[in-house]
């Protein structure tokens, strides 16, 4: 995992400012109708830098090339148009990553998010030597206060003498 984390944190890089202006007049040049002033090219690109800046140069192309190949006859008149065609993949790779460094943190981190130290360390020492522990997220499970207090003795559960039997 740790040999694609790099990779996977490259495929979230932004891209270049020049890059998404680039791209952006790729796009406004296919169609006709939009204003060719400089002042409003200027404001426009910004508009769209705040808008999909935050998106790698992939990522762009990508929904730059959704859009032309849906046979629009217009341009996007706002940046959330395309927006709504390339967010969807930038949110995979930022939940891809996510999960990656999750993963990385490992099992003991990962698990002092739910148990304490001292509780995950008498866990294995009850468990014995070369046992796994696998922690997952807290449930709530309904039971008895008598059957609560047994649990948190150790008197249950116990194992029963069909469990035995079979297990030899």
């Amino acid at each position: 995992m740790r040999i694609y984390l790099p990779m996977i944190q490259d495929a979230l890089r932004p891209a270049a400012r020049e890059a998404v202006a680039t791209w952006v007049e790729f796009l406004m040049s296919r169609y006709r109708g939009r204003p060719d002033s400089p002042a409003f090219s200027l404001m426009d690109k910004q508009m769209w830098l705040a808008v999909i800046g935050h998106w790698p140069v992939d990522v762009l192309q990508a929904a730059v090339t959704q859009w032309c190949a849906e046979d629009r006859p217009f341009a996007p008149s706002v940046p959330g148009e395309l927006k709504a065609l390339g967010e969807p993949i930038y949110n995979a790779r930022r939940s891809l990553n996510a999960r990656a460094q999750e993963l990385l943190r490992g099992p003991d981190q990962v698990a002092r998010d739910y148990v304490s130290a001292d509780d995950l360390a008498t866990l294995r020492a009850r468990l014995g030597r070369g046992s796994g522990i696998v922690i997952v997220p807290p449930v709530t499970i309904e039971m008895s206060d008598e059957l609560a207090q047994r649990f948190r003795d150790g008197s249950w559960p116990q194992r029963t003498e069909d469990q035995e039997a079979v297990d030899g």
